[in-house]
This record gives structure tokens, C-alpha cells and sequence, in this order.
């Protein structure tokens, strides 16, 4: 997956050559939306790009959909209401149901054909091959149906791509307001990678600065800034009862920036907190949530991790970079973490 992040990496760059010879400002924010969908629809669905590229503008209009809705004062049932809201809604989750049922239906028609010997060689591929062999074996029960794979299609199009977009865009602002740390990074990179060389799976494992400055950038804008968990049975907490069925928000943000848990300097960006890993960088380790934790946390994480790094040691072979003075800090939440007004970054060659 390795070579083909960092070579949709470069073609990337490749595109913002007139802009980087005439200093002009690079909306990050919306070039790394379109990578990292480029890198998910390439690595999950392989010779189906095209049609992956249509569940992400279809997923990212859903978005859009939904934050306006859950500003709304929320009405038991609103959502059976026939309002325009409701038939875009439904309108959009059925063409993306339809595009990936297409797909599937292809593989699935392909593993046919090959007596089950190849579904092909992507993320799809492997998830339909694994779950053939479930279904095929003894726990034939415990197989997904088409509606149970589209359902895993959109999540992992989603988780691997919306949490890799926040992850760079942010981290992107900290080095370019901390150039030391930019300058720090660049050098570890040359020193693993060499000049101008995509990063090798080998490669990766070396980058211990990357991966600091990786760990402090989730800390302080991880993607999502909460997330709900319900109780299954009555527990307490301290003194308080918290009955089952009770609706739990877990406030990832405030945890991440919270003294207590962090040190006097919780508001600052200080990748050297994680120099000995994640467990001793802060005093409670639950603390730390960017992308959840226990079983429900995000599929995409590894997947992100692996794609930031990618990136990010791509970009700095061959560019140094600052903020453009255009740049207004406004986070604001679609779902995940965004830059309300972009991310207006100036690259200049590194010679």
C-alpha cells in the first residue's frame, strides 16, 4: 500500500508546481480530502476507482447533510418526516448502497468465475475472499450478507479517508508554525528514507520523530472530538447511578487538553511528551482517545497512521513550507474536525 500512497502522493505535488514557482497559498485542507480518497479508493477498491471516487463525494455531501441536522432541536421520529432534508438524505445513502452493491456484485461475479480463487487484490477483495471462507466453513451462520457488506464498505471508505484528511491538514498547520519541528522531521526522514524515495514499509517503522509529531497532532485536534457510548447494565460512577440504556458522551477534546491528566503545558504543541510512547506520555493512558478505544474503535487507524506517515515524508523530500498570512484559525466540526475557512499553506522548493 506503501508505494502506492506515496506515488498518488506525487502526483498530487506534481499539480501544485505553477502555484509552489509563484508562492502562491495551497488549500491543504481540500487537496488532502482529495488524496487520501484517492489512496482509499485505489487501496480498498482497485480497479473499481472510479466508482469509489463517487461513494466519497456522495459520503462527503452526507456529511454536510448531517451536521446541519444535528444543529437542529431533535424531534422523536423527525426523521421519518417527508421533508426535503429526509428524501436528499435517503436519497444519497441510496445511491451509495447502489454504487457499492455494483461493486460487490462485480467481485463476487469475479470469485465465481476463478471458482473462489480471487476476488481481487485490494481491501474489498480480501474481505469478500475472508468472508467466503466463513461462510463456506463450518460457522456458515456467522457470514455477511450484501447489506451487512455494503454497511462495512461505507465504514471503512470513511475511516480511511476522513480521519487521515484531519490528521495531515492540522499537523500540516503545526509545522508550518513550528519550523524547528519541520526542519527536525525533514532530517529524520532524508536520513531513513534518502532523497527523494518513497517510504518502504521498512522505512516507516524508523520514523520516531513522525510518529511523535503524529501522536501530538491527534492530541490536539483529534478527528473526532466525542463520541457516545450506552451503558449495558446499571453501573456507578463515584457516587452517581448511571441506569442501562443511559447515553454516554465521552468528551475526547476536553480529555486531550485537560492539565490534570497532561501537565501545566496542555495547551502546548510539545511532541517530546510522547518520546517514550503513547502509555508514558500521559498520566492517565485512557486519556488519550483520537481514535477511540475497546472494540468499536475506528478500523482506519492503523490504515491513517500509515498513510500520514506516507505523506508527510513525501511532501517533506521536497518542500519546505509555511502559513499563509490568509489563514484564519476557525475548527469547526462536520462530523469530524475541519478548518472552517481552510488551510492556506506556501510551499517553497527544498533545494
Amino acid at each position: 500500500m506503501a508505494p502506492t500512497m506515496g506515488d498518488l502522493t506525487v502526483e498530487m505535488m506534481r499539480k501544485w508546481e505553477p502555484d509552489v514557482k509563484e508562492k502562491e497559498a495551497i488549500n491543504v485542507a481540500e487537496e488532502f480530502q482529495n488524496l487520501t480518497a484517492d489512496i482509499i479508493a485505489h487501496t480498498a477498491f482497485g480497479s473499481s476507482f472510479g466508482e469509489g471516487k463517487e461513494v466519497f463525494y456522495l459520503q462527503h455531501e452526507q456529511q454536510v447533510l448531517v451536521s446541519k441536522l444535528s444543529s437542529r432541536i431533535y424531534i422523536p421520529g423527525s426523521q421519518f418526516f417527508p421533508t426535503p432534508e429526509n428524501w436528499h438524505r435517503k436519497s444519497i445513502d441510496k445511491r451509495i448502497r447502489k454504487v457499492l452493491g455494483q461493486i460487490i456484485g462485480k467481485r463476487l461475479e469475479l470469485g465465481k468465475a476463478t471458482r473462489g480463487d480471487s476476488y481481487g487484490n485490494d481491501l474489498l477483495g480480501l474481505m469478500l475472499a475472508a468472508n467466503q471462507g466463513v461462510m463456506n466453513g463450518n460457522a456458515r451462520g456467522l457470514g455477511m450478507g450484501l447489506d451487512e457488506l455494503i454497511d462495512e464498505c461505507k465504514t471503512f471508505f470513511f475511516a480511511g479517508h476522513e480521519t487521515t484528511a484531519t490528521l495531515l491538514t492540522f499537523m500540516f498547520l503545526l509545522l508550518a508554525t513550528y519550523p524547528e519541528w519541520q526542519k527536525r522531521l525533514r532530517e529524520e526522514v532524508l536520513e531513513v528514507c534518502g532523497n527523494k524515495q518513497i517510504p518502504t514499509a521498512d522505512s516507516l517503522n524508523n520514523m520516531k520523530l513522525v510518529s511523535m509529531v503524529i501522536y501530538e497532532a491527534l492530541r490536539l485536534y483529534p478527528p473526532a472530538i466525542a463520541l457516545v457510548r450506552e451503558t449495558d447494565t446499571d453501573m456507578k460512577l463515584g457516587n452517581k447511578l448511571i441506569p442501562a440504556g443511559t447515553a454516554i458522551i465521552v468528551p475526547i477534546i476536553a480529555w486531550h487538553q485537560d492539565e490534570r491528566f497532561w501537565g501545566a503545558d496542555v495547551k502546548e504543541f510539545n511532541p517530546e511528551r510522547f518520546a517514550e510512547g503513547i502509555t508514558k506520555a500521559c498520566k492517565v493512558p485512557g486519556a488519550y482517545l483520537p481514535f477511540s478505544f475497546g472494540p468499536r474503535n475506528c478500523i482506519g487507524q492503523v490504515f491513517a497512521t500509515i498513510e500520514a506517515k506516507v505523506v508527510l515524508a513525501t511532501i517533506l523530500q521536497r518542500y519546505r513550507f509555511c502559513i499563509s498570512s490568509q489563514y484564519v484559525h476557525a475548527p469547526t466540526v462536520v462530523v469530524t474536525l475541519k478548518p472552517e475557512f481552510g488551510m492556506p499553506i506556501v510551499f517553497e522548493e527544498v533545494l
